[in-house]
């Protein structure tokens, strides 16, 4: 069982980043590609570079005496005057050496750079201008000599390679040459000025001894000259430097790479940013659960029209082809969702009309126009529907359908004026509006608390089939509260991507009237392309394409 329950965590996690991939692969996508093109304009901003080396073997000591073969050849000593060696082959005494022996037309191509950078030779094509080399300064020649030269040990050999890196691959070659020959004489110069250094002391020693003194002196000073001195030094270049064929850099393929690294890492962490931002609700029949309530299904989003109200009169309007959308179009999955609401507000035969509230936590999330389609859709199939306008500061249903009327529900409810003289009939879809007039306004918690409204509303039960209220948000206004003990049902709108599932929840849970007349939840604005990157694999959500 336990592993059982560790196997289906895993899954779970898998799931999960499988979907963000699914959610975030286009912002993903862009990052990379952003990161391959920096690479490659970094790639093409830079100049190649050309590296040629000739390699040189240093023997020293026991490796040039001819009294001692067969002796050990390698010593500390030796291994520390090796490398000493190879830190002479980039001195400023080698490097003064190759400079002293450049022509001018050396000294040019040198200080030149070599061949421009893909970038650069854009610019030239559509500049056409072109800089003149100029002769450089003894410094400049030193520095560039300084920063192209390198010398590296072959293994655990006595072999150095010495190197030279250059935009033009002719003077990489010509360079490293001319440092190893440079440093073979160098080196050889500077064992015979050791060798000449030793023999004058010799010489002087023994010019000063007499007697016996004087040949011991001698035997030893000559032991000490055969055994260290004689040997010398003996520097050989193995192999010539050669043309380059390719460039060492730039490293087009390694840029690119890492170009892409870093725009796939950036592009990782902006899903991540987006998806802890992006914590509005995805899963309907989740929502639904917590709420303990029916899912009516998902509505997707519409297109946006034009909101202008019908031909109003004194006493009639027209609904606007927005409000007809669940009755012009009655097999799409918007009417299907309302069909499934409607069928939870639909009284029984024998019971009297059923008053509904639908609203939502946050304002626009789209419950005027559920409110307005859902009204329609039943009055279509013959029923008797009054569309009252609950919402007294801000009369958006009222606006939309019917536009400015003089007349309202504050005078039906708080004068008592005949329904025929407040609300406004439709004779084409058979519906009832009774909107927030111009005229008389009023208290909403005094309107919806007070003994006429419940009057109001058992009158209408008798005349109507189903009064539909059109109500503020929970979290605005506390108009579905104060209503909540006169009416029937609520239908619950929530958007797509909206409030968070966690936030909704918490709402209703502190409206217990409101959660348990809830009739069921519809989610609005869905796009439903996008709907099974967001839910489980074991959600309605997920089979949408096939629902429809």
């Amino acid at each position: 069982m336990a592993n059982s329950a560790a196997s289906s965590s895993d899954i779970h996690v898998l799931e999960q980043l499988a979907g963000v991939l699914r959610r975030r692969w286009k912002g993903l996508a862009v990052f990379t590609l952003l990161g391959l093109a920096a690479g490659g304009l970094y790639a093409a901003s830079q100049p190649p570079r050309y590296s040629a080396a000739a390699t040189v073997m240093v023997r020293s000591g026991f490796a040039v005496d001819p009294l001692r073969q067969g002796a050990v050849t390698t010593t500390p000593e030796e291994e520390g005057q090796f490398l000493s060696q190879m830190e002479l082959a980039k001195s400023m005494l080698v490097i003064r050496k190759v400079a002293a022996a450049l022509k001018e037309d050396d000294r040019v191509a040198l200080k030149s750079g070599g061949e421009p950078s893909l970038l650069d030779t854009l610019m030239f094509s559509v500049d056409g201008k072109k800089l003149t080399p100029v002769a450089p300064t003894a410094e400049a020649i030193d520095g560039i000599l300084k920063s192209g030269v390198s010398v590296t040990r072959q293994g655990r050999t006595y072999v150095a390679a010495i190197g030279f890196s250059h935009g033009n691959p002719t003077v990489a070659r010509t360079m490293a040459q001319s440092f190893a020959e440079a440093f073979r004489e160098t080196l050889t110069e500077t064992s015979d000025a050791a060798n000449a250094r030793i023999r004058s002391t010799i010489e002087a020693e023994l010019a000063k001894a007499a007697g016996p003194a004087r040949d011991a002196l001698a035997a030893r000073l000559q032991d000490v000259t055969i055994t260290r001195a004689l040997p010398g030094v003996d520097a050989v270049i193995i192999s010539d430097a050669r043309t380059p064929g390719a460039p060492i850099a730039p490293r087009k393929g390694f840029l690119l790479a890492v170009g892409a690294i870093l725009g796939a890492a950036l592009g990782c962490l902006f899903a991540a940013w987006r998806e802890m931002r992006d914590r509005g609700l995805r899963d309907g029949d989740a929502l639904a659960r917590s709420l303990g309530a029916r899912f009516f299904g998902y509505m997707p989003v519409v297109p946006k029209e034009r909101r202008r109200a019908g031909s109003t009169t004194v006493s009639e309007f027209s609904l606007p082809a927005g409000a007809r959308r669940s009755v012009d179009q009655p097999y799409n999955r918007f009417a299907e969702t309302l069909r499934a609401a409607s069928v939870a507000a639909l009284p029984a035969p024998e019971d009297k009309a059923r008053i509904i509230g639908v609203t939502s936590v946050l304002p626009g999330e789209g419950k005027t126009v559920v409110a307005a389609n859902l009204a329609a859709q039943l009055a279509n199939q013959g029923r008797r529907v009054l569309l009252v306008d609950g919402h007294l500061r801000d009369p958006d249903l009222t606006n939309w359908l019917a536009g400015r009327p003089a007349g309202g529900i504050v005078d039906a409810v708080m004068v008592d004026a005949p329904l025929d003289q407040a609300a406004l009939y439709d004779r084409k879809s058979n519906l009832t509006l009774l909107p927030v007039g111009e005229g008389r306004k009023a208290d909403p918690a005094a309107l919806w608390t007070g003994e006429k409204f419940r009057e109001f509303l058992a009158k209408q039960a008798i005349e109507h089939d189903v009064v539909i209220i059109d109500l503020p948000a929970i979290a605005a206004a506390a108009d579905a509260s104060a209503i909540a003990p006169v009416v029937d049902g609520f239908v619950l709108v929530a958007e797509w991507g909206g409030a968070p599932a966690e936030m909704i929840a918490s709402v209703l849970a502190s409206e217990p009237e409101i959660s348990a007349k809830l009739l069921g939840v519809a989610v609005s604005k869905t796009r439903l392309g996008k709907l099974s990157r967001y839910v489980s694999s074991s959600a309605r959500g997920a089979y949408q394409h096939r629902i429809g």
